[in-house]
């Protein structure tokens, strides 16, 4: 059988489970903390576009957020560090960042950094 894309990319654009476990952890050990935010690294992925099998690596990293600035920096902090990663691979590709909420639920977004030199 074929894995659909769309299916593949529901399935594996998404945090660990590591990384889904330490955030809930860090959100029960702190009620001011709103979300916390983890970057991912998909190396040799194009911008907007997936490949069925696309490698996703989980660099470690995790940014609690209580407020509005919070959420900017650690939005700025995880997606510079995935793109460092990718940099540590010799690798272009996709770097992006996984906002976690209390209740389990998140939100990946592709980032800024490519890891390339020119950064």
């Amino acid at each position: 059988m074929t894995t659909r894309p769309e299916d593949d990319l529901r399935d594996r654009m998404v945090p660990s489970e590591d990384q889904r476990r330490i955030a809930a952890a860090i959100m029960a050990a702190d009620a001011t903390v709103r979300v916390v935010i983890v970057p991912i690294a998909m190396p040799g992925k194009q911008v907007g576009f997936w490949q069925t099998g696309q490698a996703v690596f989980y660099p470690n990293g995790f940014w609690p957020v209580r407020s509005d600035p919070d959420h900017r920096a650690a939005r700025d902090a995880a997606d510079e560090t995935a793109g460092r990663y990718l940099r540590g691979l010799e690798h272009v590709g996709v770097s992006a960042y996984c906002v976690i909420r209390s209740n389990g639920t998140f939100a990946v977004y592709e980032g800024i950094f490519d890891g390339s030199e020119e950064e």
